[in-house]
């Protein structure tokens, strides 16, 4: 009698060739584990092929990225994890859609809940937001009804993660747990960091689970093409000229003011980017996205632009907040660009002092100190809520994130983190049928 081919020392006698062959049509992890617990040889050939990896990285398009480099057995433990906490955030999900009476503290559970798995929720939130978006061929007006419910549940709910990501990003930027702190340690990419974050939480994330990381991407790409923008008028012409257009002692550094002055053409005169004296408190002058965009902000989006730029090029600016006003400083020429206005010209201490007694302030020392990344961040959430302040209707929904972040900054621990997803959910989520739930789909 034939031996069966399931059985062991069947499959051990196939060829390694074959097996690998197999492996490739096998595309589910069920069928993938069935032939590992049958067949050693086969185990080992799946753990070499990076089949787990593949199949992990087809199923999650969000994940955190692994501090060292993984192993196919690292995707296949995890593959593990991640596929029970689907089973766990699907029964929350069904636990909200089921009825418009559903009890208002199993609301708040199921989302805190949710919110607590971060990154490991977004894409089951966003199949969620999927199955529920409305279409335009359906003719049944109740089941429309019901499904525009389900679909605002699901944007949400999509949203409250991605909030609850960007929560524990600023908790980790506080804490030098970030993954940029791996690599590099240049107050500059902290900065950097720091504003997109402030960015991240507003990103449009309807446009698909690889929209974050996509937009990110953009954003320091539009970073890198302008700083080799630069680069590239500096190449064509590296020897500083004689310059009699500012008012620049002759003892500062030559190179330094010369690649200010190219930098200042390309920002200010070429990609035109100033001051947003029309509509000062929009809210959007505040995020890096829509700034490269629009070429317009106010003061601090432009300052942090202008840095990051400049650290590109080779060349140290600091950020200076000023009252009311926010000033790039300049060490090796121990002077100042307005941003605002355009860089028209290179100010002095004076200038700035002059600057300062428009606002009704005296002059004091500290004025002039730079700020920190961590300071920068904190007043671009005071901008942001400023501008919110001067919105009617207002929206509760932004300025409660805001807030949150806030308060992590303040105290960036895991227990702050938890205590803004329940302040989060319960506020927000305490009816889910109200008007934050509204403004929370239109941001």
């Amino acid at each position: 009698m034939t031996r069966s081919l399931s059985t062991p020392s069947s499959l051990e006698e196939i060829p390694s060739s074959v097996l690998t062959l197999i492996i490739r049509y096998l595309s589910d992890p069920q069928s993938l584990c069935a032939m590992e617990q049958s067949c050693k040889t086969f185990q080992s050939l799946c753990m070499s092929s990076g089949s787990w990896g593949e199949l992990y990285r087809a199923r999650w398009k969000s994940r955190v990225p692994p501090k060292r480099r993984w192993k196919d057995s690292h995707y296949k433990d995890d593959y593990h994890r991640r596929h029970l906490i689907d089973a766990q955030l699907q029964l929350c999900i069904d636990s909200l859609m089921v009825t418009e009476t559903t009890e208002r503290q199993q609301v708040i559970r199921a989302v805190s809940q949710i919110m607590s798995f971060g990154t490991d929720a977004m894409d089951v939130c966003w199949k969620c937001y999927m199955a529920h978006k409305t279409t335009t061929d359906d003719d049944d007006k109740d089941d429309h009804e019901d499904l525009n419910r389900k679909e605002l549940i699901a944007i949400c709910l999509l949203r409250s993660v991605h909030c609850a990501v960007v929560f524990d990003d600023v908790k980790n930027l506080c804490t030098h747990n970030s993954p940029i702190f791996d690599d590099d340690d240049d107050p500059g990419a902290e900065l950097e960091e720091y504003a997109i974050t402030s960015s991240r939480m507003f990103f449009d994330i309807k446009q698909g689970p690889d929209a974050v990381a996509i937009t990110n991407q953009w954003i320091r790409q539009q970073l890198d093409n302008i700083a080799t923008q630069v680069k590239t008028q500096i190449k064509q012409n590296p020897a500083p000229p004689q310059s009699t257009s500012t008012n620049t002692d002759n003892h500062q550094d030559p190179i330094t003011l010369y690649k200010l002055q190219v930098l200042n053409t390309v920002f200010f005169d070429t990609l035109n980017f100033s001051g947003n004296t029309d509509n000062y408190y929009d809210f959007h002058n505040s995020m890096m996205h829509t700034t490269l965009r629009r070429k317009t902000a106010i003061p601090m989006t432009l300052a942090v632009l202008y840095k990051c730029i400049a650290r590109r090029i080779g060349v140290q600016v600091d950020i200076i907040g000023l009252p009311g006003h926010i000033v790039i400083g300049v060490p090796a020429l121990d002077r100042y660009v307005d941003v605002f206005r355009k860089g028209q010209r290179f100010l002095t201490r004076t200038d700035c002092e002059r600057i300062v007694h428009s606002y009704g302030h005296v002059m004091v020392p500290e004025f002039m100190q730079p700020l920190t990344p961590a300071q920068v961040f904190r007043r671009i959430l005071n901008n942001c809520n400023n501008c919110l302040a001067q919105v009617f209707p207002p929206n509760a929904s932004k300025r409660m994130a805001i807030e949150a972040m806030r308060a992590i900054l303040i105290n960036p621990t895991q227990e702050q983190l938890l205590d803004c997803l329940r302040w989060f959910s319960t506020v927000l989520w305490g009816n889910h049928s109200s008007a934050h739930l509204h403004e929370m789909s239109r941001w």
